[in-house]
Parts: structure tokens; sequence; C-alpha cells
């Protein structure tokens, strides 16, 4: 035990010692080859060998804060897939321009060795005329390795996170900050990730934090699982100048007082244009406070562009510009709504938060690190609305917000001073009764002819409805009929007619306020077979396509995570033919639940009754959270193939 803490502690010094020197003369060594084993089963191909991150910060002569990073990857690739994922270098065109030096190799067992630098970079531009540089490793081979390292001085962020962990294996790496004395970072580790250690030198007066680990395993693929918030990863901010005293910096308190300024602030000029615009957006008095909020989102979203891509420009963001230009930046955006529903006199909150599927927002890290979104919240209507998309309406965010928290923006003054107050608050999931299909089908089976006509009524609420309500309005004829055969039958609709359709609630504004409704009748023989005198009858596919899942593994290490909780409730009313009867009614009876702390959580039910010649099957399926945990992986299982067994029962009508 001693042998290794002293070990430990000699690797630290050196790896400190290096890190601390100027980063513009960084250099890699010889080319040195490793041999890898790697099991039957992988797929990936590609060992990641060396995985090295230097930042430092230093004051120049001037006074003035600079930052030099240095990023350096070593990989040995032995499969064609991994050469083709790792054999190209992709760079933006900012990042390239701060790179002051770049180099490339590769190089194999029997010391063939291909070098490359900065010289070797092309422009290219892909499908949309986005430009980019690109460095591709030509001559490099399954079986060697292939070696990069590039040295910035540029931009960079004083928060960030450093992922420790990836998708293949690691067998070293290596994170460090160095900054002046006066300047401190603080940092936390994720997903059983080791920590930072600090050295403060007070000779250089320079303070380094270090992260190293070894033999990090790939984290492997799972259905349904937001893979990338469960790698190992570190976080840091930087959180002190002392040498202006020890009041933090980079905190969710200063992040409050940024935001109030940047996004509430305005002058006379912008609040007269913003006047003007508010007048033609026909809101009255007698107007629910909610009633007002859809009529300025819809209107703002319905005249002025949303660019999310395009750069934080203050000009873009300037009320009058948006109004006249009819189009604006993300920060733009939230100015102009938050700007009117201050006109109007609506509490609202302002949300800043991030996406779950890439890190969890932790509320205790007390940094800028998770505050890459806005969303808005009306605290009286308990409702949330979404300024990134133009489609979403109030009630109804991106699922990447769901059943996760945020930083709530409040609004206060004190002595006739306003700014906004932070607090951490949960996003709730949303109510899966809300975010429904239902489905009402009658058929009709001419049993002489082998055929049937039946009405298929679909009703779409919630997040059911987002990738149609909001579209199906500018869809033409055509397009729509299309989408009716493809969504119902999918490659056996060319067997069925559909006869006839139509769409209800289509416009972008009844989302969240009306469902969806699309009603069909179609004619065919498609769900129908001869077995004999009698018929087969697929009715199991009258809910539609179903998704089948199975055990990927022995034992699942991550949580299910759905996009949305969701409800599905399906009628089914057929008209038996005078002369038969069914023969298995009682394979319609099914029952499968997955139970939580004595809770319902997920099921699949059906059942039938049969009255005279009608049989009316009554089918529901339900989803309550978004969020399952990995041991109850084999229930949730479960109940998506009790769906999918749904969709394969065929009944056998026998003639009497």
């Amino acid at each position: 035990m001693k042998k290794t803490i002293l070990l430990i502690a000699a690797i630290c010094q050196i790896n400190t010692a290096l890190v601390a020197q100027n980063l513009l003369n960084y250099n890699w060594g010889e080319p040195v080859f490793e041999q890898t084993n790697i099991a039957e089963n992988d797929t990936t191909g590609a060992v990641v060998l060396k995985q090295i991150d230097h930042v430092e910060w230093a004051y120049n002569d001037k006074g003035e804060l600079d930052c030099h990073s240095v990023l350096h990857r070593k990989i040995k690739i032995n499969n064609n897939k991994a050469l083709e994922n790792y054999n190209t270098i992709q760079l933006s065109n900012y990042a390239y321009n701060e790179i002051q030096t770049l180099k490339a190799r590769f190089f194999d067992e029997k010391g063939n060795v291909i070098e490359l630098d900065k010289s070797n970079v092309k422009k290219v531009s892909d499908e949309n005329q986005n430009s980019y540089m690109l460095l591709a490793i030509e001559g490099a081979q399954a079986g060697g390795i292939i070696e990069y390292y590039w040295v910035k001085k540029g931009s960079r962020n004083y928060y960030g996170n450093y992922f420790t962990q990836n998708y293949v294996p690691i067998k070293y790496t290596q994170f460090s900050i160095t900054s002046p004395i006066n300047l401190q970072f603080i940092t936390k580790s994720y997903n059983a990730s080791p920590g930072m250690t600090e050295t403060v030198d007070s000779t250089d007066k320079k303070r380094v934090q270090m992260f190293e680990n070894k033999n990090i395993p790939a984290l492997q693929s799972e259905t349904r699982a937001h893979g990338n918030a469960y790698l190992q990863r570190v976080e840091y901010t930087l959180a002190y100048n002392y040498a202006n005293g020890k009041r933090r910096i980079y905190s969710r308190a200063t992040a409050a007082q940024n935001v109030y300024t940047n996004f509430i602030e305005s002058n006379d000029k912008e609040t007269k244009s913003l006047n003007s615009f508010v007048k033609k957006m026909g809101l009255k008095n007698d107007m629910t406070e909610e009633q007002k909020i859809r009529a300025i989102e819809n209107h703002i979203k319905t005249n002025i562009q949303l660019f999310s891509e395009a750069p934080n420009n203050a000009e873009l963001s300037y009320i009058p510009n948006i109004i006249s230009n009819k189009y604006t930046n993300l920060a733009g955006y939230v100015r102009l709504l938050l700007a009117t529903f201050r006109q109007q006199k609506i509490p609202y909150e302002l949300v800043m938060t991030t996406a779950k599927s890439d890190r969890k927002f932790d509320g205790d890290f007390d940094g800028y690190n998770f505050l890459d979104d806005f969303l808005i919240y009306f605290p009286n209507i308990n409702k949330f609305l979404d300024p990134n998309s133009m489609m979403n309406r109030l009630g109804f965010i991106d699922e990447e917000y769901l059943g996760t928290e945020g930083l709530f923006l409040k609004t206060v003054s004190m002595s006739g001073i306003e700014s906004f107050v932070p607090s951490v608050k949960r996003i709730p999931e949303n109510d899966y009764k809300e975010t429904n299909h239902t489905t009402d089908v009658v058929i009709r089976i001419d049993a002489e002819n082998l055929t049937a006509n039946y009405t298929w009524n679909n009703g779409f609420s919630g997040y059911s409805a987002q990738f149609m309500q909001p579209f199906m309005y500018y869809a033409n004829e055509e397009n729509k009929k299309k989408f009716m055969d493809s969504f119902f039958f999918g490659e056996t609709s060319t067997k069925d007619k559909l006869v006839s359709y139509e769409v209800l609630n289509e416009k972008p504004q009844n989302w969240g306020v009306k469902p969806l409704i699309i009603n069909c009748k179609y004619s065919g023989d498609v769900l129908l077979s001869r077995a004999g005198n009698n018929i087969l009858f697929k009715v199991g596919e009258l809910i539609g396509k179903q998704m089948e899942m199975y055990r990927e593994k022995e034992e699942r290490t991550l949580p299910v995570e759905k996009d949305a909780a969701r409800l599905y409730e399906r009628e089914i009313i057929v008209h038996i033919p005078d002369g038969y009867t069914i023969s298995n009614p009682e394979v319609l009876k099914m029952k499968t639940e997955l139970v939580m702390n004595g809770n319902v959580e997920a099921f699949f039910y059906s059942d039938y009754t049969i009255s005279g010649q009608t049989l009316t099957i009554i089918c529901s399926e339900g989803y309550k959270r978004v969020y399952y945990p990995a041991e109850k992986y084999n229930e949730y299982v479960a109940v998506i193939n009790a769906a999918a067994d749904f969709n394969k029962l065929n009944l056998l009508l026998v003639k009497q």
C-alpha cells in the first residue's frame, strides 16, 4: 500500500511539472507501437491508448489573460470500421484558426510511419454548403496506430467538462487545468470518475488541477438509454479570483445578474417598437392569462423566424431589428417573448437547463455548467413554454427537459431595483394522460367476397401529435394521402384502398389545446385470409405496428429513459358476419404490468365482450414515467412486448 501511494505521488509531481511548462513547446515523442487485446465480440475495433487534454491560462506582458490548450489522441486501429471512424480529423473554421501547431501520424508494427501537419489540412464543404477543415490520414490501415495532437491559442470558457470515458476502451487519460495562483477552479466528478487533485506552486505562482486514470472500460450502448449522461466525466468552473477578494465568480448568482442585464434591460426605442408590435396581436382585456400567453406565442412564432444557430450578436437580438427583419437568434427570441410578457404584466420565471441525454442537471454544482438552454415557466398556470422551437406550443417543451432540474430565475424588486433571484427546481415529467393516442375502429367483414369496410378514427394529443399537428396544416393533399396510407398500413397499404379521410384541428396553435383528429375509411382484404371454410382475421394489426424488444445481455446497467410519458387507448368493434362465430376470443385477454413501490407505472391491458354478432375489444397501454430504473428493465420489456404480441393476434372466424 505504501509503495502505491509513493508511486502516485511521484507521477503527480512529474506530470505537474510537465503541464506547468509553456504548452507551445508540447512534444509527443517518438512513435511507440502498442499491441492491444480485443474481445471477439468487440464491434468498435478501437482502443484509445492515450487521451490527453491540457488547458493553461497565463497573464501576458500586458497583464491580459491568455489561454493555451493541448489535445492529444493516440488510437489503436484494429479493423476497417474503426479505420473509417478515425482516419479523418474534422475541425470547424473557427477552431482551425486558433491552432498554432497541428501534427498527425500513422505508424504500424513494421515501423512504417506517415507524418502530416497543418499544411495537409484541406477546406471542404458538405451538401448544405457548410465549410470546415479536414485532415485525412491517407495510407492508414487497420492494425496500426493513428496519433495526433494540436496546440491552440484562443478563447476558452472558464467552465466546462472533460469526459474520461467513451464507447471504446481508454488505456490512459489525463486532464489538467493550469492557472495563475490567484485563480481557483472547483471541480466535481460523476459516474464513478476519480476526482481532480490540486497542486499550488508558490514559486512559479501557478495552480494546477490534475486528473488521470487508466484502463477505463468502454460504456456499452443500451436500448432506450441516454448513454452519454452516464459516461465518467469531470465538471469544472472558475470559482475565485483572489486578487479581488473571496467573492464567488461564475456562480449561478452571477449568471442570474448577467441574464437579467442581457435579456431584460432595454431602452426607450425598444419599448416603443415593442408597444407597436403588441398592438397587432389582438390581445383583449377579457382574455385569461393562458389565452394571452398562447396568443403571444402564436403571433411571435408565426411572424418571427428563429435561426437557432445564428451567432450571439447584439444587433440580431435588438428588439426593433427583430421586428423589422422578422428574424432573430435564440437570444433575441427569448428577449422578445419576455418583453411581451412583461408588457402584459404576465408573471413568469426564466428557466435555464441542459439536455438530459447529454448530462444530468446537477443542482449542487454551482456554476454556469448546466445553463445551456432556456424555457419560460408561468407559475399561475403551471405550464412551460419552449422558446427553442417555433413549433412547440405552451405546455409542451422538448422532451430533453422533462423530468430534470433547472435554474429558475424569478424577478424580484428591492428598493425599486429589479433583479433575478435563482433557485433550483424540478421540471416535471408530462402527465401521461395528456399525451394520448386514441384509436376507434369499426370493421364490417364481407365473408362472401372476403373483404372488409372499416372506419379508423385516431386522435393524437400532447407529444403524440408533436411531429404531425404542427406540420399537417402545411402539407398538400397528395402528401396527406400518402401519409394516411403509410402511417396506418405501412408496407401493406397497396392492398387496401383509402376511401376517404378528414383531418381536424391541424393548425399549429391547436397543439396542446385540441387533439389532432384523423378519420379514415378503408376497404380491402389485407387483414383477411381463407382457412378452408373459415376466415383468419388479423385483428392485432388494427393497433398499428409495434416495437418488439429483446434482452440485450444478462444484466442491464443503464436506466430506461423514454422521450415522454404516454397513453394509448383503443376500441375495436368487429361486426361478425352472419353464420360465423369466433372460436378463440380468449386470446384477446391480456394483462401485463410494471409495478414500482406498489404502484402500476406501466401497463398493457386488453379485454373483450361479445353481444350477438358484435365483438368489442378494449385495449389500453400506458407509460406513466419517462424514467425506469435498470432493475425494472425486464418488466418494461414485458409491457412493450405485450403490445407487440397483441399486434400478432389472429382471430379464427368459424363458419357454422
